[in-house]
């Protein structure tokens, strides 16, 4: 039995084809760098000969070409759309020229990207401060009457803005203002060339991350002052300087408190080990944890307390439990499961409470994300005890995900603990399961269950 596999995680469902009149395409995706568009199809066969493999590609290429062509009348709908969007986003080189003193060509970003042409759609006039602008060097230029003419020029830093100006498709056909800076180079006897330093001087700033974009977002702003007031310092700029502890009493970072919201509550620790870029260049991930109004919602916003409170107990019991010393396997677990330790919380969270129980999730597993997600404050009282019982909690998930890990790496699931943990995948058909099916023992559902009431919410009443 032979078949081609994809590894990865494709949020978006708009990307997968798999449909009739498809051309040979089941899904496709840009890489890490937005720059190439990758192309895919899966079979699964019983016998694969060189005449298939060559029939397929030249049926994909040849769908490549009609594209490039604008002959797309006979293929899906879906395809048509995301394809030639994607082909339209891809770089080429019909400016050869424009950008060779420039230190590299255009780079795409989506996220940036997307909202110079959402500017160029809606809100030109505002394009002149929206935007850095260009910079060009020329060897000479001749101002007459209000035209500037260049020799001998190329594109040193705006090749983004340049680019997309140049590619845009859309129906607003305004005129707008863009600022240019135009410097004439004059003779110089120096080894580096003065464009060359002006090349490099304009495109070593420290990049902007998708984080930054939103770190005065109104919704950012808000949850910072409501955790403020709540004794919780949100970090949400690089750089800013974070305040004594005795002002305030816990620190978190917005990527972390987005991480284990994804984890806890939407049982998806694999999306939130994904990082940062993804958290917040993604519309719907990031909407999902910080557009959710916690201020105005006096159970999400209790809950979001005491979950960064979790967190910051969570971290100090594993720096223990480090110190104490762990078998090799275990380490490898707390260093890299911190995501999936809290999801599995999450789920203790909801049994605690009763708002699924161990019937459920046996019956359907994917009920821990169908099933709407229940807030309210869990922290009754910061003690000994609650941390006696955290941990104990935080061992038995431990012990849990260590035997899951071993058992998967027995039969190359798994290859190591850091791709153990980079699926959603696994934590539901591996994670989840293991930890459920070991609540039938009796030592280790005692060992849970008796010390599960921290997780239970203040306003419980159990029916």
């Amino acid at each position: 039995m032979v078949s081609f596999l994809f590894f990865g995680y494709i949020l978006l469902s708009s990307y997968v084809i798999i449909l009739s009149f498809d051309g040979g395409i089941d899904f496709l995706y840009f890489d890490e760098d937005n720059v190439k568009l990758i192309i895919a199809q899966s079979k699964y066969t019983a016998s694969l000969v060189y005449g298939d493999i060559k029939k397929e590609f030249d049926k994909i290429c040849d769908t490549i070409n009609n594209f490039r062509n604008s002959n797309t009348g006979s293929y899906n709908e879906r395809l048509a759309r995301t394809f030639q969007n994607d082909l339209d986003s891809l770089p080429d080189d019909e400016q050869e020229g424009l950008f060779d003193m420039n230190i590299r060509r255009y780079v795409g970003n989506r996220l940036i990207d997307d909202k110079i042409k959402e500017t160029l759609d809606e809100n030109r006039d505002d394009f002149w401060f929206l935007n850095n602008g260009i910079v060009i060097v020329c060897e000479n230029y001749v101002i007459t009457d209000r035209k500037i003419e260049l020799s001998n020029f190329s594109i040193v830093n705006g090749g983004q803005t340049t680019y997309l100006i140049g590619k845009y498709k859309g129906s607003n056909l305004e005129k707008f203002y863009i600022q240019c800076k135009i410097i004439s180079e004059k003779e110089t006897q120096t080894e580096i060339p003065f464009s060359t330093r002006i090349a490099e001087a304009t495109n070593s700033q420290k990049p902007i991350l998708p984080r930054d974009l939103k770190s005065n977002s109104p919704e950012m702003l808000r949850l910072v002052n409501m955790l403020r007031n709540n004794g919780i310092y949100l970090d949400v700029k690089r750089g800013a300087k974070k305040p004594a502890k005795k002002k305030l009493s816990y620190s978190i970072k917005n990527v972390e408190l987005a991480q284990i919201v994804l984890s806890m509550v939407m049982q998806t620790p694999g999306i939130a080990k994904s990082g940062a870029k993804r958290i917040f260049e993604s519309q719907s991930i990031y909407n999902s944890v910080f557009k959710v109004d916690y201020e105005r919602n006096a159970d999400k916003k209790a809950f979001l307390i005491d979950l960064v409170k979790l967190y910051s107990i969570y971290t100090d019991i594993v720096d223990g439990m480090k110190k104490e010393g762990l078998n090799p396997d275990q380490a490898d677990i707390i260093k890299n499961g911190t995501l999936a330790i809290f999801a599995v919380m999450g789920v203790v969270y909801r049994l605690a409470n009763n708002d699924i129980t161990e019937a459920d999730i046996r019956k359907d597993i994917n009920i821990v994300r169908s099933k709407n997600f229940v807030y309210g404050g869990f922290i009754h009282k910061l003690d000994d005890d609650f941390n006696k019982k955290l941990r104990n909690i935080i061992n038995s998930i431990v012990i849990s995900l260590t035997d899951a890990y071993r058992a998967a790496y027995k039969e190359h699931t798994v290859t190591s603990a850091g791709s153990y943990f980079k699926s959603d995948t696994h934590y539901m058909n591996i994670i989840l399961r293991k930890f459920i099916d070991n609540l039938s023992f009796s030592t280790f559902q005692t060992e849970v269950k008796s010390n599960m009431d921290i997780f239970m919410r203040l306003n419980y009443r159990h029916v």
